[in-house]
């Protein structure tokens, strides 16, 4: 529990930093065209209709989630004055290029959101792919595991904390692609599964006899 609870408390630090890095460095047409390219790639792996669906769900996500709640007007209204409020104080000449800035960063946000919920509807193409794959390496590491309380055979203490590293270690990877502001491949996704899957079995594989 406590092994858990700080992988999810570095997971929280890192994409905190890491999405705070992109707001501060990314561009807006940076993002723009990155997300146009990955899109492209989704479509020329997958076929249009498929890259489409997963296209059309991930904006429906999107839609429900800040457009209909009101939770992008609302952000958009609490952070940027309007026209007509800066000029009623004389905001507009003073910060106006800061204005045009911080909205440049705000419009980054939900461009770099989005591209997270495209990928995450695209990562739902290979779920069921992704079970085909972790079953069978599951399988192979309780099998490994009750060969092993049958002989002498020991556990290896070593390679079962090396390979729940490397799960929390891909745990991170995973958040932090959705947020990467660069386009992937399709094949990104079944890549993390199968290195995933095996470092899994291999977890199970190692556990103590007893445990």
């Amino acid at each position: 529990m406590a092994s858990t609870n700080k992988t999810w408390k570095v997971t929280t630090l890192i994409v905190m930093l890491h999405v705070i890095a992109l707001l501060g460095f990314v561009g807006e047409e940076w993002l723009a065209r990155s997300v146009e390219r990955e899109r492209q790639a989704n479509a020329a792996f997958f076929t249009p209709d498929v890259a489409g669906a997963a296209e059309a769900r991930a904006q429906e996500w999107f839609k429900a989630a800040f457009v209909d709640t009101g939770i992008s007007s609302l952000v958009f209204g609490a952070m940027i004055p309007t026209k007509a409020d800066a000029d009623m104080v004389g905001m507009d000449r003073q910060f106006g290029s800061l204005f045009d800035w911080w909205e440049g960063r705000l419009r980054t946000w939900w461009t770099i959101l989005y591209q997270s919920f495209l990928r995450i509807s695209v990562a739902g193409l290979w779920f069921p792919y992704a079970l085909i794959v972790a079953v069978p390496f599951l399988i192979d590491g309780w099998v490994r595991r009750k060969v092993k309380q049958t002989d002498f055979s020991l556990a290896s203490p070593l390679k079962h904390r090396l390979s729940l590293y490397a799960v929390e270690i891909l745990v991170v990877a995973y958040v932090v692609l959705l947020f990467l502001p660069i386009p992937l491949q399709p094949f990104f996704f079944p890549l993390l599964v199968l290195v995933s899957s095996a470092a899994l079995g291999k977890m199970v594989a190692e556990f103590q006899k007893r445990a």
